[in-house]
């Protein structure tokens, strides 16, 4: 670091000396820009701000890349994509925590692969700041090497790390993510648990549906509904009873997924519930019950969907008559 000056304020040798007298420009300038790279952020701004002065140019966009880095024009960085990348992976050891987490969410709207190792170690920086930027860098680029990583993330004191790797896991789709997903249906945070229930229904994997079965119950109304969504994606037709079930859920969003859910699976086991479910108090759950009817396309549902093209909603009538639509299809 540099000398305190008698102002209290570090003197780094760079623009002050500079004025004083005069030196071989291109010495200068070189000084300068090595500074640029400099580990201490006071510096990198001090020559950033003398080469302002100066008005010199810099020469490539390696070079340019270090200034925006010490200006912090991040939005210029990420317009300079690949060359902006080695600069802004040595910022993630930088000492300023601010600069290590743009330099993460940067890396990340880049989204060069070779950020990945980098970005897998900021996952364990000791701020959680840091670590939810480098957490979303690796769920943008989406690279596999990023899930073993991803999934001791979950496993993180901060929520929203956590959160954001169960959402992640789904994106990338690597079926290791699946038992630890499982696990975090059980975290005490509902968004970890709602993430971990999409997650594996991007996945997909049969291993998952007892688990999302139990999240069924769970005590919050929206993983509940994420549970229910998940089910009817992967459609295994174990799920078709407890979604019956779910049709009597004291939340209508979850009464709705339960529907859509069974029009997904196609068991007919389901198609008397769906008919009683025309009868909602809500009419986003009869909207929904219409249209799983129609992809059922069973005939015992004509009767009761003619009744619902007289319901008070639009979008249910408009829903009712496509089911009938699809029911004629499929008889003839």
């Amino acid at each position: 670091m540099g000398n305190r000056s008698s102002e209290g304020g570090f003197n780094t040798g760079i623009s002050d000396n500079f004025f004083r007298k005069k030196k071989d420009p291109s010495n200068e300038k070189e000084h300068l820009i090595q500074n640029l790279k400099n580990k201490h952020v006071h510096v990198r701004r001090e020559a950033a701000k003398t080469l302002d002065k100066l008005g010199w140019k810099l020469g490539d966009n390696m070079e340019k890349a270090y200034y925006l880095l010490a200006k912090g024009l991040w939005g210029e960085l990420i317009r300079l994509e690949e060359q902006a990348i080695e600069p802004l992976i040595q910022a993630l050891k930088d000492e300023d925590k601010g600069i290590r987490r743009e330099a993460a969410s940067t890396l990340g709207r880049i989204g060069d692969v070779r950020a990945v190792e980098p970005l897998i170690q900021a996952l364990k920086d000791i701020d959680r700041n840091v670590r939810r930027e480098a957490e979303w860098a690796l769920g943008e680029i989406r690279d596999k090497r990023a899930i073993e990583a991803l999934i001791q993330a979950l496993k993180d004191e901060d929520k929203h790390v956590r959160l954001g790797a169960a959402w992640d896991l789904g994106r990338i789709g690597d079926p290791r993510a699946v038992e630890p997903l499982i696990q975090a249906l059980k975290d005490k945070y509902r968004g970890v648990r709602r993430g971990a229930a999409d997650s594996l229904a991007r996945i997909g994997d049969s291993r998952g549906i007892e688990a999302l079965i139990q999240a069924l119950k769970d005590e919050d109304s929206e993983v509940r509904m994420e549970a229910a969504d998940a089910l009817g994606k992967i459609g295994d037709a174990k799920a078709v009873e407890p979604l019956i079930k779910a049709l009597q859920d004291e939340y209508s969003i979850v009464r709705r997924e339960a529907a859509d859910a069974l029009g997904k699976i196609g068991d007919a086991k389901a198609v008397e519930p769906l008919i009683k479910a025309l009868q909602d108090e809500y009419p986003i759950v009869r909207w929904g019950a219409a249209r799983a009817l129609g992809k059922l396309g069973d005939p015992r549902a004509v009767e009761p969907l003619k009744q619902v093209l007289k319901d008070e909603d639009e979008d249910v009538n408009k829903a009712a008559k496509k089911a009938l639509e699809n029911i004629k299809k499929k008889e003839s």
